[in-house]
């Protein structure tokens, strides 16, 4: 198993020591990155997490985030919208001994998983095994791409047909949609900055394509008109990166480009 990057948020020092019992006992390879008691230090983390000039900082894989801090400051599940604008992508699994249904709303806007306190080994260990196989997809389909770099950035022609090997793979990762050939012409790119090629990755995952709205907080959705395809739309998922996206009747959405960082200007020839 993947080794996992862990941030805790808790004002409750016993479900520290608990979260960490529970991977303990499931043989969970994992670090903790940092331990917070309320979310104003854990904010400040995230913000310095994202700033430009810090490159030493582990990236976390989960943050596990209390709901009720018991008036020490803002509550956890207060914190989402700002931690969303921050890490768009992040996995959160919120710890509350509340009921469910009172997160049905928030938890469909800002993605994010619950756990019941007490908590369980088995439900913790399902959610980070859930996202452990999605990061052992993404490094297996980043080596691969990572193979046929030189060739993709080197074409002068956009990419008519995938290796088979790594069309197979696309397949398994991604089975609820389609690609043009081409639109991995320019995500060799994306493969020099991991924060490119995470948020490109887990925006890819983790918008519902049932319904062209419906993405992830932090992933901005426009329809884009500047374009020779019908029904065609916009997914933004970070300052510079977008994904173009057609949307068709009764079949697989088609990615027609994805762009990691605004270096495809002619939009309306692709």
């Amino acid at each position: 198993m993947y080794k996992v990057n862990l941030i805790i948020a808790d004002d409750e020092e016993h479900i520290h020591q608990d979260i960490r019992d529970s991977l303990d006992s499931m043989n969970v390879d994992y670090q903790i990155l940092q331990d917070f008691d309320n979310t104003a230090d854990l904010m400040d983390y995230l913000w310095d997490l994202v700033d430009e000039e810090v490159d030493e900082i582990d990236y976390p894989d989960i943050l596990i985030l209390d709901h009720d801090f018991a008036g020490r400051g803002i509550n956890g599940l207060d914190r989402i919208p700002e931690i969303r604008e921050i890490l768009p992508n992040l996995p959160i699994l919120m710890l509350t001994g509340s009921d469910f249904p009172m997160f049905e709303t928030s938890q469909e806007k800002y993605n994010y998983s619950y756990i019941q306190k007490p908590i369980n080994s088995n439900n913790l260990y399902f959610q980070i095994k859930d996202t452990v196989k999605r990061m052992k997809d993404m490094d297996v389909l980043e080596g691969m791409l990572r193979e046929y770099e030189e060739q993709f950035q080197n074409m002068v022609e956009p990419v008519k047909v995938f290796p088979p090997d790594i069309l197979q793979l696309i397949q398994n990762v991604f089975p609820d949609l389609e690609f043009l050939p081409r639109s991995f012409q320019l995500l060799a790119k994306a493969l020099n900055n991991k924060k490119d090629w995470n948020r490109m990755f887990k925006c890819l995952k983790l918008i519902d394509w049932k319904n062209e709205r419906n993405a992830p907080a932090g992933v901005k959705v426009q329809k884009y008109t500047q374009s020779r395809h019908e029904n065609t739309w916009e997914y933004r998922f970070s300052q510079a990166g977008r994904i173009f996206v057609q949307r068709r009747d009764n079949d697989r959405p088609l990615v027609l480009l994805i762009d990691p960082n605004h270096s495809y200007s002619d939009m309306p020839s692709f």
